[in-house]
């Protein structure tokens, strides 16, 4: 009789860390999409910063970002100008955390390829436990770069409430694919011409026998004549 009980309960204890490890899902920041391929030196491209807490409530996101300076760049934005609609900003905030949210920090590096960004819902606001964006990022390829695959890798992703920091959140980095226009182009343009180019000058067997058979039609007349 002790045994089935301690079986019964080992059983049931089994069963409720289970159950507790599968619907603890982890709030996750995510760039979208994933991966871009085929963007040429001189692209403009944008990714979404995406955020699903998971049905936890978030006041505060933020987010460290590095790219490769030498493949990509972000430019320097006006927040007054963005926050007024302006049609052509290099980060735009999304509505996840509402309509305007108060800036925490912005930080573009250009040279050391990073970006620091983090906002937070004004006082009044409620926390957010729906998933969205939270940023669009656009970013432009060096006129100079180089055929590679580039990483956006989230450095840092972090998410908090009234309570702190939330625990575990998971950072889904992405990847971008830069296609050399200048060696795709040289690649295009010696296929077009070794396709396309003109013989070396010279006859072919034909014309050069009709070209003789009319040297002699022509000796024959002059010594007729």
């Amino acid at each position: 009789m002790k045994t089935n009980i301690l079986s019964l309960s080992l059983i049931l204890g089994i069963i409720a860390v289970a159950g507790v490890g599968m619907g603890a899902a982890s709030p996750t920041i995510s760039i979208v999409p994933a991966s871009i391929t085929g963007i040429n030196q001189g692209d403009a491209f944008s990714v979404d910063i995406k955020v699903d807490p998971e049905g936890q409530p978030v006041r505060v996101v933020e987010i460290n970002l590095k790219f490769d300076p030498a493949a990509v760049q972000i430019d320097s934005y006006n927040t007054i100008l963005c926050d007024m609609g302006a049609s052509k900003c290099s980060i735009v905030i999304g509505n996840f955390l509402g309509n305007y949210p108060m800036e925490l920090f912005n930080d573009i590096n250009n040279t050391n390829g990073t970006l620091h960004l983090a906002h937070v819902i004004k006082p009044r606001g409620s926390e957010v436990t729906a998933p969205g964006t939270y940023a669009t990022l656009n970013f432009k390829v060096n006129s100079n770069a180089s055929s590679r695959q580039s990483t956006l890798y989230l450095a840092t992703a972090k998410l908090a409430n009234d309570n702190g920091y939330i625990p575990g959140v998971m950072a889904d980095n992405g990847s971008i694919t830069i296609v050399s226009t200048s060696s795709r182009s040289s690649q295009t343009c010696s296929a077009a011409e070794t396709a396309s180019a003109p013989k070396a000058p010279g006859f072919s067997a034909p014309m050069a026998l009709i070209a003789m058979i009319a040297l002699i039609i022509r000796n024959q007349k002059r010594k007729k004549i």
